[in-house]
Order: C-alpha cells, then sequence, then structure tokens
C-alpha cells in the first residue's frame, strides 16, 4: 500500500519576498512562482508587510519599474500568500540566533498542527538552529537550495 502524500506548507521570509520584488524576473521570484503554480500553501507573518512598508524606498530605488505600481503589486501579492498573526514563543525564540527570524519559527511550528512538514524559505539559514528544527519536520532552505528542484525538494521520500 502506497503512503498518502504528505502535506506541506512554505514560510516565506520577508527577505525573500523583497528580493521577488526588486527582481521579479529573477531566480527567487521563479521559486515563488513555481510553489503558486504547484498550489504549495504559502504563509507570511503578518509583520511581512510592515516590513516591506519600511524597505519600500530600497526596493524602488533597486526596481525603479515599480515606481507608481509598487502599492498595486504588494495588493496582489497579497492574494498569494497567507497572512497569519504570529505569537512570538520561548521556545520559538530558542530555535533561532536572532531573535528578528522568531516569528518564522513561531509560524512554522504553529502550521506544524495542520502540515506534516513545513518548510522556512530564507537568506538567513545561519540564524537558525537548522538541526534542532528538523526533529519538529521544520526544514529551513535558502533559495539556491530549492532553484531548479522544488519538485526534489517537495518529494516525501526527502524528509521524514
Amino acid at each position: 500500500m502506497e503512503e498518502a502524500p504528505k502535506k506541506i506548507a512554505f514560510v516565506i521570509d520577508a527577505n525573500v519576498v523583497i528580493s521577488s520584488l526588486i527582481k521579479p524576473s529573477g531566480a527567487t521570484a521563479q521559486i515563488l512562482y513555481k510553489l503558486m503554480d504547484l498550489d504549495v500553501p504559502l504563509y507570511v507573518p503578518s509583520v511581512l508587510w510592515k516590513e516591506i512598508e519600511a524597505n519600500k524606498d530600497v526596493i524602488l530605488k533597486k526596481n525603479v519599474h515599480l515606481v507608481g505600481i509598487l502599492n498595486e503589486v504588494l495588493r496582489r501579492a497579497k492574494k498569494f500568500f497567507t497572512t497569519q498573526e504570529v505569537l512570538l514563543t520561548k521556545e520559538a525564540l530558542s530555535l533561532v540566533l536572532d531573535e528578528k527570524d522568531a516569528m518564522y519559527v513561531s509560524l512554522a511550528l504553529y502550521l506544524r498542527r495542520t502540515y506534516s512538514v513545513v518548510f522556512v524559505l530564507t537568506y538567513n539559514k545561519k540564524d537558525f538552529k537548522v538541526e534542532e528544527l528538523k526533529e519538529q519536520n521544520v526544514f529551513v532552505l535558502e533559495p539556491p537550495e530549492v532553484f531548479g528542484r522544488i519538485k526534489d525538494v517537495l518529494e516525501p521520500k526527502n524528509f521524514p
């Protein structure tokens, strides 16, 4: 009897979303597009939109094509991500080296109630206690680890 596919979700770090906004044709954006095409649930903590707002000048400076349309792009982007309120937990704080990343771990641990496996996609993997998170079926990945091999990464045989 074949095992049923495991339910997975991705938690997306602000740095990944901002990178995608700066370069919508870049590899990071392509990963997000592919995950959307595969109907993989994508989650972001609610504070992400505030962080993007705070970095608006940087985004616009690096992508002049977004001048005048950034608010519309953000409005549309919000449709693709499920925004979740997150309460920081002591457990989440104990699983990161930079407390700013604890919100992503809090969200991932919360999602583990619903999903068998949760991936955190970030450019700050070094700030997460990766091995301890793996024990809870939370896998931290950087975009280059995923690019070009999303289907391989999502194969149930590749995670417990």
